[in-house]
């Protein structure tokens, strides 16, 4: 009985996942109250995501890295870059909002997306290697091209951002390497499902937390803050699109992996070290960017399982 529950929760993850931002949004009080637990949920879903790695599922990967190579390519450098070409010829007029998207454009995956990725037929050894890869690389990549390259000043100075990021991330990996060697790969495998669940409270904790304050500026600036709904949710779709044609040589499905991927970042880590002095729409695009995240996969699902039942 507990497991036929947990299975149907486990596919319906998407949908909760939408749900999350919608009740942090009809509950700016809870909100307000799972604040303090943003950092600790994103440490605990990266120590999760990277328990999980299986170093036998990978191998086909590490031994033809080009896909790994390219999606990171992609994710931590080129779609940075592009982000801020683009706000170069289309100025959004806040800094915050500029800072933000060319933030999230150089962010790792999201922690939960290997989770997903298997649910949605995708590939998710694949994407675990890069979720894994990029969120270890991301503390070195993100400063230097946000704060040096591109000139973003975030109150913060980029050796000690980088270092703050290094140890987040670190202690996260280090903590999975410990709890993997205690427990054995047939514990973990067997285990599956129910850090799958974790994951998504986690992830639903996250969604409330982050939208601490949003509800608030929405009914005062209402105007803005559909502005920047509207570009979140045109953000997801160019890195879905953009990521998916990207990755074409490497076949349908990776391709559309790479795409799914790179359209789920993972601005919790960024959050997790940010000082409270940086400009407020920060943190407000970035609390608004778990919409996109959080509801196309509900709303992609059918068509990436119809995909991947069709692919050879």
């Amino acid at each position: 009985m507990l497991s036929n529950v947990m299975t149907a929760l486990s596919k319906r993850a998407p949908l909760l996942l939408a749900l999350g931002v919608l009740i942090g949004l009809a509950a700016p009080g809870l909100a307000e109250i799972a604040r303090p637990l943003l950092a600790p949920s994103i440490w605990i879903l990266l120590t999760l995501a990277a328990v999980r790695i299986d170093p036998a599922q990978s191998i086909a990967h590490i031994r033809r890295p080009g896909a790994i190579l390219a999606t990171l390519a992609w994710m931590l450098t080129i779609t940075p870059l592009l982000a801020w070409g683009i706000l170069t010829l289309m100025p959004v007029g806040s800094p915050g909002l500029a800072a933000a998207l060319v933030l999230m454009a150089g962010a790792a995956p999201l922690m939960s997306t290997p989770s997903l990725a298997q649910i949605l037929g995708l590939d998710d050894a694949l994407a675990m290697l890069v979720m894994i890869v990029a969120t270890m690389l991301a503390p070195f990549t993100l400063p230097f091209i946000a704060l040096h390259l591109l000139g973003f000043d975030l109150g913060i100075d980029p050796a000690v951002w980088s270092l703050q990021l290094t140890l987040f991330v670190g202690s996260a990996v280090i903590t999975a390497l410990i709890l993997r060697r205690v427990l054995g790969t047939a514990r973990i495998a067997k285990a599956k499902q129910s850090m799958d669940l974790a994951m998504v409270a986690l992830l639903l904790t996250f969604a409330v937390a982050i939208m601490d304050g949003v509800t608030e500026r929405l009914l005062t600036e209402t105007g803005y803050v559909l502005t920047v709904t509207a570009i979140a949710f045109l953000s997801y779709g160019l890195f879905l699109v953009g990521g998916t044609i990207a990755g074409l040589p490497f076949g349908r499905r990776v391709a559309q992996t790479i795409g799914f991927v790179g359209s789920n970042r993972n601005v919790g880590v960024i959050l997790a070290v940010l000082p409270a002095a940086a400009h407020p729409d920060i943190f407000l695009y970035f609390a608004i960017w778990q919409l996109p995240m959080y509801i196309m996969p509900a709303v992609l699902t059918h068509l990436y399982r119809r995909v991947a039942a069709a692919t050879p």
